[in-house]
């Protein structure tokens, strides 16, 4: 991700870039979101960032949303790698 205040407004809305927002404020642009959202995803399930920051890519609106907001509605979901839930028994 690059800070947006490296930019120009010609370059904000090039059609390679898709915007970072940060509880619904833009910080960044990044030119390959599905590999931000990935690092961002590994990151978050190593703990090295919060486990219920919201990570999600709207590719027809070419932004990245990330929400970190106290009092939001989260739920746990089960991650799947390899057709295999990674979840097990002694996580329960």
């Amino acid at each position: 991700m690059e800070d947006i205040g490296h930019f120009v407004s010609g370059e904000i809305h090039d059609d390679t870039n898709f915007m970072i927002f940060l509880n619904g404020q833009v910080i960044g642009l990044v030119r390959d979101p599905s590999c931000f959202v990935k690092e961002l995803k590994i990151l978050r399930r190593r703990g090295k960032i919060g486990d219920t920051i919201s990570i999600f890519l709207n590719e027809s609106r070419r932004s990245v949303f990330l929400d970190t907001d106290y009092g939001r509605l989260s739920r746990p979901l089960i991650i799947v790698e390899n057709k295999q839930p990674k979840l097990k028994r002694k996580h329960i």
